[in-house]
Parts: C-alpha cells; structure tokens; sequence
C-alpha cells in the first residue's frame, strides 16, 4: 500500500491591530462600560475591550464588538463605526471566514475615505492585504499592503510604517526571497522596539525566526522564536503564546517526545480561547503525525494497540473533524491520508484502505476539476485569438484583392491606348513613357507598402517567439499541477491580453504610444516569469506625455527588451538584475530607453551561437528598416537608433535608445492617407 507523504505545517502570524490594556485594567473598564451612558465614550470602552480579547477570547471579543457596531450606528457615530467594523473583520479573519471579514473591512474603508482618516485608511488597507495574503493570493497582498505603506510613510507614522514593513516582509518569505524577507523585517523590528510596541516586537521576532527556521539554521531560529515566546507571555498574548508553542516545536525534531510537549502546550491554550481556530485544528493534525512518528521510532516490538498510536489516532480525527467544519478540503484529504497510515500500523486494514482511496480520490477529483477548468479558459481564449487572426487575414486578403484589381487595371488601360493609338507613333511613346512613370510610381509604393508589411510581420514573429509562447504555456501549466488556478487564471489574461495588443496593433501603421507601452510591459512580465523572476523590471513614463494622443509605430521596442533579457541579463552573474525601460520627451521627440545591468554587447557575443546572435541583429536590422521607413513619412524630424555599452563608470549593462518624431494622431492619419 503506497503511503502518504507528511510534513510539519508553519504557522504564521500577518500584523493586524492590537490594544495596550493589560488584565487589572480591563476588569476596571468592564465595570465602567455597564454604568456608561450610551454615547460615544461607551463606544470607545466596547471597542477597547474588543481588543483586548481578541487575544484572549475571540467570542467575548465579538460580543464586545458587535455591541460597539449597534450604539454607533444607533447614535450615527462615524469614526466609532468605522473602527469597531475593521477589528469586527479581525474576528472574522482570525477564525477563516474571509467573506465576512472582507466586508467588514470594506465598510470600514468606506467610512474612513468619507472622514479623510488616512491613519485609518492605511490600517484597513493593510487588514484587506492580509485576507489576501491569507487566501495565497500574494499579488493583491502585496498590492494593498504597498499602497498601506505609502499612506504610513505620507502621514509618518512609524508604528503602521512597521507594520507595512512586516507584512511585506512575510509575502516576500512566501515567495522564498529571503534576502528582501530579512530586510522588511529587521526594519519593522527597529521601528517597533523604538516605539516599545511589544507585542508587535514579539511578532515580527517569531517572522524572523521562521526564516531561519526554513532555512535550516535551527541555533537562530530557536534565539528568536524563544525571544518572542518570552514576550507573549509577558503580554499575556495567548494566541501568540499557542502558536509559538507549535513553532518551537518542529525545532526538536526527531526528539519526538519534547515535540509532544510542546503541543499538548498549545492544545491547552487553543482548547481554552479559540478550540475551532484554523491554527488550532493545523496543531491537532501535528500533534497526531507526532504520535505517529514516535511509535514509529520505538523498538520493533510495538503492538498496534500501543498506547502512541491511539493518541495519533484520536488528535488526527479530531483535526479531520474540525476541517470538515470549517469546509478546508485540502486539510481534510491531508488529514485522511495521515489516519489511514495511522490504521495501517494498527492492523486496521479495511479503513486504512478505504481511507487511502478518499484520500487519492479526493486529489485526483480536485486535480480533475481543474484541468477541466483550465482547459475550458483555454479553449476560450484560443477562440478569441483565432477569431482575431480570421478578422486580420481577411482585412488582408482584402486589401490584395483591391491592390490586384488595381494593377490589372493599370495594364488593361495601357493595352487599350497601344492598340488605339499605334498609328500615333509618336504620341504613343510619349504616352508610353508617361505610363511609365505612373507604372514606376506605382510600383515603388506598392515595394514600399510591402516592405512596410514585411518589417511588420518581422515585428510580429519576434514578439510571437515559439519559444516564448511554449514557455509561457508550460508555466500555465506549472501553475495549474502545483494548484494555483488564480496564478494560473491571471497568466492566461495576461498573455490572452498581449495576443490581442500584438494581433489588433499589427493592423496599424501607427498606434497610440499607450496602447505599445501596455504590450512592452505584458511582454516584460511574461518573460520575467517566463525565466521564473530572475530579473526585475521597471518601467518610468514621463507625466508630460500624452500617450492616448500621440503615435508610435507598433512592436517596435520590443526587439530591444528581448535582446536585453536574452543576451544581457540571462548571462549574468550579479545577484540583482535589473531591467528598466524609460519613456521621455522634448519639445521635438520621444525617446523610448531600455537599459540593462546584463554582461554588454562584447561579452553578449561570446556567449550567443552564431546563429541566435543573427537573430539579434535581424532584430535590430528591423528596427532600423521601419525608422527608415518612418523617416520617408515625416521626413521633418528623423527617428534614429542607438546601441551601445554602458560607461565604465556606470557599471556593465547595455543602453539601447529610439528616437521618435511627436506624431499626433491627426497627423498620422493625414500623412499615411
């Protein structure tokens, strides 16, 4: 029988709001709230003790809450309602119920933007990230939390500042970047010990224990997540004091029995403040693997009776139990698995086997789900493209047919006057050689428009890379076998949304500058995570410009951040590589710059084979063959371009430049008619 795969679950603590009230203190305000009239000091006291609680007892918490929601607006109180509504979302977000909290939050934030509180309004940002973060939707998390950040950083206030700082500290631990992991926290940890916020100080050492846990630095992990233990009793934190139980704890393996100790320490805790918590049910289910790991350390001489395999047995239901309530499919298949190894060792094999099926059905049927849902965005994204690509081709074959008709045109009148006026010798070469010269005319623009759409199609299979397109697709795929369909929905939009730039901006000799800026930045982010992030990326505009008026020639600067990721920035060695794509202006031109710190033109050489480095010039030879063609429709002011290393001064790294004419739209359609 194929067994189950286990592992420790990390717990992890994101920074909400907290209160300063201690025990004597809170007892005093209790009295005090049931003699206060109802106004808004009663208000201030309900909210108060909410706080406190939340710590300590999340339902007296709620009650306390829920009563400060109905005196404020009973009373119309705005600034009350506001602040009893983001702690109420607290509540809700400590015991899993995302929706709920969500609301909550979004209610706060609708009446803090009303009062212009931008203190509130940052920590309802922060609070709404943290939903995010919590869902594993790390971009949105990010998103809020930054926005939180500037707000802080705008009103200088050091304890949200701090706060911005921890939470970005543990999106970036998510995504296994420790080395920005460490710098948020460690600048959260100054602020908040200069601040003498101690329980926050507690928080943000257990975030920094955590990274040298994962990392296999057990000596410093252990100093930390100690230091923050101390201070959360000392706070009297209970829900801090469980968790860090449980996190201790995997710090002691394979010294099962001490592990055990630990989370028969929080078990206690969570039984008396919070038993359905999502952190609690995750213990119970560690709790049970550690039984199960203990007796499979003992003597062979274990029966199945032993003592360690009932305690496994009854703590990994319990934690199934408490999945089931709370609707957690993916704890409650793990779960399963584990009980059914459990049996195993038991004898039990009838349940062990059936409880191994559910658990393997329960995967295959989510994997199922979603291939058949990631299959269905496919499909429907490729009918769209496809359908796009019919609309181009047949815009196209139009276009023929009328260009055709034209010449055949030309040559039926050119027959028509020989044989009319071939009596006319004379008047019939003038003729001819006026003819002629239309003919040349003509000749050289229909050259000259299929040169245009020549250099175009270049442009378009440039951007429309084989490689790129596969390597996309198998990221989407990644996405979708490691379970992150809304990764993966995103990635689909976001390529789905280049084809149609790409496809709709290939119709078009010229194209408003904002319409190209988009389509280079979802290349850019493609291709980063195409190379899995390997490279960062920033993109500037000057504030001047107007890029929904003036025009730019489509797929252009493309080949330029191609070649910087390709031939720059994949071949160096530098920890931090960085891409930056600039837009500016004068009075007469645009100038589009894409600058790399990759290895130079020099070295890009010896590392390309010859036949990828006359794809890269192809590229440029492009780009040059479109300015020129540029240069012949406004020949007033001329488009150039520049390709060259980096100033020693400045560090290695390649500077690429476009000069472009300020074209308006109106111009644009009055030349190219």
């Amino acid at each position: 029988m194929n067994k189950h795969t286990h592992s420790f679950f990390y717990l992890l603590i994101l920074g909400l709001s907290g209160s300063a009230f201690g025990q004597t203190n809170i007892d005093s305000v209790i009295l005090e709230i049931q003699s206060a009239k109802v106004d808004s000091t009663k208000i201030k006291l309900l909210h108060e003790v909410g706080l406190y609680y939340k710590t300590q007892d999340l339902k007296k918490a709620a009650a306390y809450l829920d009563e400060a929601i109905e005196l404020a607006e009973k009373i119309n109180w705005d600034r009350g309602l506001s602040h009893a509504h983001l702690t109420r979302g607290e509540i809700f977000n400590e015991t899993g119920r995302h929706d709920e909290a969500t609301e909550n939050y979004n209610q706060a934030l609708k009446i803090a933007t009303k009062l212009d509180n931008k203190r509130l309004i940052a920590q309802i940002l922060n609070n709404i990230g943290t939903v995010h973060a919590q869902k594993t939707e790390d971009v949105q998390a990010m998103e809020f939390f930054s926005r939180s950040l500037q707000i802080a950083e705008e009103i200088n206030d050091k304890s949200l500042i701090a706060l911005g700082f921890l939470n970005l500290g543990i999106i970036s631990f998510k995504q296994n970047d420790f080395k920005k992991s460490y710098d948020y926290k460690f600048k959260a940890l100054k602020l908040y010990e200069e601040e003498k916020e101690w329980s926050k100080v507690a928080e943000t050492l257990n975030g920094i224990g955590l990274n040298y846990q994962s990392e296999g630095n057990i000596p410093e992990a252990e100093k930390y997540l100690y230091k923050a233990l101390r201070l959360y009793e000392k706070e009297q934190n209970k829900t801090g004091v469980a968790i860090l139980y449980s996190q201790i704890a995997i710090l002691y393996e394979p010294d099962y029995q001490k592990i055990i100790d630990f989370q028969l320490k929080s078990k206690v805790i969570w039984d008396e403040i919070n038993p359905t918590h999502f952190n609690a049910m995750v213990n119970l289910g560690n709790l049970g693997y550690t039984y199960l790991n203990l007796y499979l350390a003992g003597p062979k001489t274990n029966h199945p009776n032993n003592v360690n395999l009932q305690y496994a047995e009854l703590y990994i239901k319990e934690a199934i139990q408490l999945a089931k309530d709370t609707k957690n499919k993916e704890f409650e298949s793990h779960f399963i698995g584990t009980l059914a190894e459990v049996q195993e060792q038991q004898g039990d094999f009838k349940n062990a086997y059936y409880n191994f099926r559910e658990f393997h059905d329960s995967n295959d049927s989510l994997y199922s789900q979603e291939i058949k849902n990631k299959i269905s965005n496919i499909q429907s994204e490729r009918e769209i493209a496809l359908r796009d690509q019919q609309i181009s081709l047949a815009k196209l074959r139009l276009k023929s047919f009328w260009l055709y008709g034209i010449i055949a045109g030309i040559i039926l009148i050119l027959v028509f006057m020989y044989f009319l006026n071939r009596y006319r010798l004379n008047q019939l070469r003038l003729k001819s050689d006026i003819a002629k010269k239309e003919a040349d005319k003509i000749q050289e623009t229909l050259l000259f428009q299929n040169k245009i759409t020549e250099s175009e199609l270049k442009a378009i299979r440039s951007q429309m890379n084989p490689h790129f397109i596969f390597n996309v697709l198998n990221n989407i795929e990644s996405f979708i076998l490691d379970n992150e369909p809304k990764t993966a929905s995103r990635l689909i939009q976001k390529f789905a949304m280049l084809n149609r730039l790409i496809l709709e901006n290939s119709t078009r000799s010229m194209v408003k500058i904002a319409r190209e800026w988009k389509a280079l930045q979802l290349y850019t982010e493609l291709e980063a995570i195409r190379f899995n992030n390997q490279f960062s990326y920033h993109f500037e505009v000057d504030e001047t410009i107007d890029m929904e008026k003036l025009m730019i020639p489509p797929m252009l600067a493309q080949p330029l951040v191609e070649n910087a990721i390709h031939h720059g920035l994949r071949h160096a060695t530098t920890s931090e590589k960085q891409l930056h794509v600039k837009l500016i202006q004068d009075e007469i031109y645009i100038k589009l710059i894409v600058i790399d710190n990759g290895i130079g033109l020099q070295q890009a050489k010896k590392h390309t084979e010859p036949s990828d480095y006359k794809e890269q010039s192809i590229g440029l030879e492009s780009i040059k063959e479109r300015l020129e063609i540029l240069n012949r429709n406004f020949d007033a002011v001329k488009s150039s371009l520049e390709v060259k290393e980096k100033d020693v001064r400045e560090g290695k790294g390649t500077i690429s430049q476009i000069w472009f004419p300020k074209i308006s739209a109106e111009s644009s359609r009055s030349t190219l008619q």
